[in-house]
């Protein structure tokens, strides 16, 4: 890892920076975007009153998380309307005409919501059964970390807050068995907006049955269960390799590989890491291969190897973990982090994990000011 002296060296000289009034700063956004008014109301504290356009009090209890699908911008919120509690789905416009603009009037997917939140009332209110709120953004809600209020030992900093990521990770592994480990795996394949369907496919299928022996009896068996009612699986804003009749092979593969699991694995890492390249490895892309060892396999073995008392293997599989690269940045580090670090840095797993525990915990309720990468923030 670099030292301090040597980072600071590699951020100035990153020929990548964008200057701005002489200073290195991160993208900013363009004013009064959409998501800028998402990620306010997202960083509102319970508690907070608001008043409606049309006179009713709101009061914030819960305000929800980011919807990764079709449909409004916020689910599970709960908001507390002259008293009346109510749990469900806000949508957010710059502009409250943008209501009718998008059409949301003739989609079903929006009338069950129970607030309308806006930066600019409209010259007649839009909705007559759903409160509208103004939320007023008076400038850019842009990152301000620069080069210049940057920690010296931001690697550091980014790869401790990775390290707490790993140990909720492998805490959560605690005490499941082997099937609801393959209930997690199999989330990972819907990431972005069909974790729940994927989730909910392995929870039909269960064990994969010994009479099973060859994957492509076993995809078929997929490709007609995802048709079943019981699963949703969404298909707007998720890229076409990511839908679900893309991923039934990798399904398949990891449902067989869990199925004939060897108990060897928790403490032989070089048998586990054959097995699983000959069987899972090879039919994914080098992300996906990433992604499932870092966010499941990994963190899996290490917990079981400490309930088990096989000491030291735990920390062996931390090393694995550690030493995980992503072929790609993702997108919402690169937007943010563009110009600050290394491109190599940021492909390292544990740095993207501490760095999505950033976005997590700082980042997405807006606590700039405590903020464990600015020297002016601590």
């Amino acid at each position: 890892m670099n030292g301090p002296q040597q980072t600071n060296k590699k951020l100035y000289n990153n020929s990548t920076l964008i200057q701005a009034n002489h200073l290195f700063h991160i993208n900013e956004p363009n004013p009064n975007k959409e998501s800028d008014l998402t990620q306010r109301w997202l960083s509102l504290k319970p508690g907070t009153l608001l008043m409606a356009r049309c006179g009713r009090t709101i009061s914030v209890m819960n305000p929800g998380q980011l919807n990764m699908t079709d449909g409004p911008d916020i689910s599970q919120a709960t908001i507390i309307i002259d008293g009346e509690i109510k749990t469900g789905k806000i949508e957010c416009h710059t502009k409250e005409g943008n209501w009718r603009k998008h059409r949301h009037n003739h989609d079903p997917a929006y009338d069950d919501i129970i607030l309308h939140v806006v930066n600019q009332f409209a010259a007649k209110p839009v909705l007559r059964q759903v409160p509208t709120v103004a939320l007023v953004i008076k400038q850019p809600m842009g990152c301000k970390l620069t080069t210049e209020n940057l920690v010296k030992d931001v690697l550091e900093t980014i790869a401790a807050l990775g390290r707490e990521s790993w140990e909720d990770m492998v805490r959560q592994y605690y005490n499941k068995s082997l099937l609801d480990f393959q209930h997690q795996a199999l989330r990972y394949l819907g990431k972005g907006g069909n974790e729940i369907a994927f989730k909910t496919l392995s929870e039909l299928i269960g064990f994969v049955d010994i009479s099973i022996t060859k994957r492509s009896e076993l995809i078929r068996i997929l490709s007609t269960l995802i048709k079943d009612e019981r699963i949703i699986f969404h298909r707007a804003g998720i890229r076409p390799a990511n839908h679900a009749s893309n991923r039934l092979d990798f399904a398949a593969r990891i449902m067989l590989f869990i199925r004939d699991w060897n108990v060897s694995y928790f403490w032989d890492i070089r048998k586990f890491e054959l097995i699983y390249h000959q069987r899972i490895a090879g039919g994914c892309g080098k992300a996906m291969t990433a992604e499932l060892l870092g966010n499941a396999f990994y963190p899996f073995l290490a917990s079981r190897s400490r309930q088990h008392g096989h000491h030291g293997k735990d920390q062996q599989w931390y090393k694995q973990w550690s030493a995980l690269q992503l072929p790609l940045i993702y997108g919402k580090i690169k937007r943010k982090f563009s110009g600050l670090l290394y491109p190599g840095d940021v492909k390292k797993f544990p740095i993207s994990q501490g760095i999505l525990r950033l976005q997590r915990s700082n980042c997405r309720y807006l606590h700039c000011e405590s903020c464990p990468l600015s020297s002016s923030g601590n």
